[in-house]
C-alpha cells in the first residue's frame, strides 16, 4: 500500500501543477483533490512539498481563480456556481474550516442554500451521467460534510436532510459513499448506508463511480474513504478486496485509468478523470494506513 501511494503522489502533484500552469484555474475537482491527497499522504508519513501545498491552497481560495474567466464572472456568479469548489476546499483537511477563508466559505454556503434545502451544483457537474436530482443530492451531501462541525448550520442541515429524505435509488456509488460518510460524521446509525454501499461492490473488489459499470479508482477511493469514516478496518473482507483491486490495477506511472463522469464522454477514460480518480485512490489507501505515530 505504501509503495502504491508513493508512486501515485508524484503523478498527482505533476498533473496538478500542469493543470494550474495550463488552465490557471482551480476547478471543483482538479486542484482540491490534488491538495487533499497530498495532505492525506503527509499525514501518513509521506514527505510532501509543504510550501507548495500551502501556497496553492491559498491561491485556490480566491474566487477569481475558480474558473478560467477570472474576474469576468463576478464574485456573486463565481460563488453561486462554485458551491462544490468551496466544499472541496473546506474538506482538504479538518482545520480548513477554521481559517478566515474557511469561515467565509461556510457563511457563503449557508447563504446559497436553495428553498428546497438543497445546494445547486455548478460548473460542469450538471453534465455528469446521472439524473439532475441525484446531482443536487450529491452536491448537498458534500456541503453537509463540509459544514459538519459548524454549530450555526443546524437549521440548514435539518432542511437539507428533509430534501435528501426524498432521494430515489442511487445511480452512482458516490452518493452511497457520501451517505455513509455523512452518517458516520454525524454519529448516526451506519448499518443501512453501509449495507447499500457494500451491495454495489463489484466482484473484482472495487466500486464503479456509476453503478453497473466496470469498477474504477475514483469510485473505489470514495468508497474506501467512507468505509474508513464508518470505522471499517483494512482486515474486513470488503475493504481488503477493494485495496487489492487498487494495488493490482495501478499503472506504471503511478496513476489509475479512470473513465470520465460526463455523459457525453460515454465512459471513456479521460486525463482529467484519471487525475482526480488517482487522487481519490490515494485518499482511500491512506485512510487505511496507520498514522506514523501508531506504527
Amino acid at each position: 500500500m505504501r509503495a502504491a501511494i508513493g508512486k501515485a503522489l508524484p503523478f498527482v502533484e505533476t498533473r496538478g501543477k500542469a493543470w494550474i500552469e495550463k488552465r490557471g484555474c482551480v476547478s471543483c475537482h482538479q486542484v482540491p483533490s490534488m491538495l487533499r491527497s497530498m495532505e492525506a499522504g503527509e499525514a501518513r508519513g509521506f514527505a510532501q512539498p509543504r510550501k507548495f501545498i500551502d501556497e496553492t491552497t491559498e491561491w485556490s481560495t480566491h474566487w477569481e481563480r475558480w474558473t478560467n474567466k477570472g474576474e469576468g464572472a463576478g464574485k456573486a456568479q463565481a460563488d453561486a456556481t462554485n458551491v462544490d469548489t468551496m466544499s472541496a476546499l473546506l474538506l482538504i483537511k479538518p482545520a480548513a474550516g477554521e481559517t478566515e477563508w474557511g469561515k467565509r466559505f461556510r457563511a457563503t454556503l449557508l447563504s446559497l442554500q436553495q428553498p428546497d434545502g438543497s445546494w445547486q451544483p455548478g460548473g460542469q457537474l450538471p453534465l455528469q451521467a446521472r439524473p439532475a436530482r441525484e446531482q443536487k443530492e450529491v452536491t448537498t451531501l458534500w456541503v453537509l460534510l463540509a459544514l459538519r462541525a459548524d454549530a450555526s448550520a443546524a437549521a440548514a442541515k435539518r432542511k437539507a436532510r428533509d430534501f435528501l429524505a426524498g432521494a430515489s435509488p442511487a445511480v452512482t456509488s458516490e452518493r452511497l459513499a457520501l451517505e455513509l460518510a455523512l452518517a458516520a460524521s454525524e454519529g448516526r446509525e451506519t448499518a443501512e448506508p453501509l449495507a447499500r454501499l457494500l451491495a454495489v461492490q463489484d466482484a473484482a473488489g472495487g466500486w464503479a463511480w456509476k453503478i453497473g459499470a466496470a469498477p474504477d479508482a475514483y469510485g473505489t477511493g470514495l468508497a474506501l474513504h467512507a468505509l474508513a469514516q464508518a470505522g471499517a478496518s483494512r482486515e474486513q473482507p470488503a475493504v481488503a478486496r477493494a485495496l487489492r483491486f487498487l494495488l493490482t490495477t495501478q499503472k506504471p506511472d503511478g496513476s489509475w485509468a479512470v473513465p470520465s463522469t460526463r455523459a457525453k464522454d460515454g465512459g471513456k477514460v479521460r486525463a482529467t478523470s484519471t487525475d482526480w480518480g488517482t487522487a481519490w485512490a490515494v485518499i482511500g489507501l491512506t485512510d487505511h494506513l496507520p498514522s506514523p505515530s501508531s506504527r
